[in-house]
């Protein structure tokens, strides 16, 4: 397609926010510096749903309530390509996890009871952006008036507060040659200007493959860096979304 419409939601963090990567091991956590397209679309669809505080369940990245939450299920043909703070605004911070009661040390007290002395991993920033597409504008218009999205707080990833400050009118992205451009969101590995030896390359989930057993696919990377190649964007180049990665973030049918 040579064009969508865009949702833009303006989302203010009230805590640092943990968002787990795929692959961790028992004593990393490490956490993307943004929201990906799963964890993002279920955040959506748990505001959408009006779920209840004490109700509600951890099931973004990780698969804790044999259940998932997608905003496609909700609005058929609308889709999440993620939310992510401004690059260069992002501070990632590492600790020991911490176990109330518990009494660590290298030699002994880490092991018991089988609990290990994991580095978590987390990130601050003051604001992320996050977009829904359709390739329609009524979905979209839908979500946007819909009255529980407005100021709403709750919790997302595997830790973290994220109020939902506003949403923008729907928007038309059309299909266009970038060069040397950082777009608003991940863009697939393939799409980097310079493939330097200290570039990071995140796994990121982008959808679900199967539902029994949940297998979601992932691919490789990169946030916050200049890319060449198509993308969907609107007039003034405020949103730049890699073509390649909205043909994968579409739902399986």
């Amino acid at each position: 397609m040579n064009r969508y419409f865009c949702l833009e939601f303006h989302l203010q963090p009230l805590s640092e926010l943990l968002i787990r990567q795929v692959g961790k091991s028992n004593v990393q956590w490490f956490s993307y510096p943004f929201l990906p397209p799963t964890t993002f679309s279920g955040f959506i669809a748990s505001l959408l749903a009006d779920e209840g505080t004490e109700t509600w369940r951890k099931n973004y990245i990780e698969l804790n309530d044999q259940e998932t939450r997608e905003v496609n299920t909700l609005f058929p043909g609308v889709f999440s390509v993620g939310a992510y703070p401004d690059p260069m605004l992002v501070r990632r911070n590492r600790h020991y996890r911490q176990h109330l009661g518990d009494v660590y040390n290298y030699e002994e007290f880490a092991w018991a009871g089988n609990k290990k002395l994991a580095v978590a991993e987390a990130f601050w920033t003051s604001g992320l952006k996050g977009f829904l597409l359709a390739a329609t504008i009524e979905p979209l218009k839908q979500i946007a008036q819909n009255p529980l999205l407005s100021f709403r707080v709750a919790r997302v990833g595997k830790k973290g507060v994220t109020k939902v400050q506003s949403v923008i009118d729907p928007q038309e992205l059309q299909l266009q040659e970038i060069e040397k451009l950082v777009p608003s969101t991940v863009a697939p590995l393939e799409m980097v200007c310079a493939l330097r030896s200290d570039l990071e390359v995140f796994h990121v989930p982008i959808r679900k493959k199967h539902k029994k057993p949940l297998v979601r696919e992932v691919y490789p990377c990169v946030f916050g860096e200049p890319v060449r190649g198509k993308a969907y964007t609107n007039i003034s180049r405020t949103i730049i979304i890699p073509e390649p990665l909205v043909h994968n973030v579409m739902p399986c049918t």
